[in-house]
């Protein structure tokens, strides 16, 4: 099980993740997606997301995550029209 970095990696001090193609594609979680990111977790990084969508608002992104299994909190989740305001 992977609790430490791997070689080299001793720096990172947070993890920064973009929504589509990475955590789903379509409708889909991607397999294995969230078992790495518990791993994250648990291995104590904080991790952040992000996305450039500007079709949806924050609220309706941290929903359609949720019914894909992802629990996000919604201040963890930077986007593109939230940044600008």
């Amino acid at each position: 099980m992977f609790l430490q970095p791997p070689s080299g990696l001793n720096g990172i001090r947070a993890v920064l993740l973009d929504l589509s193609g990475v955590l789903y594609v379509g409708d889909r979680a991607i397999p294995g997606v969230a078992e790495a990111l518990r791993r994250l977790q648990t291995a104590g990084y904080p991790l952040r997301y992000v996305t450039n969508t500007t079709r949806h608002s924050r609220a309706r992104i941290v929903r359609e995550l949720s019914s894909i299994g992802f629990t996000i909190p919604p201040e963890h989740l930077a986007t593109a029209p939230y940044q600008s305001t």
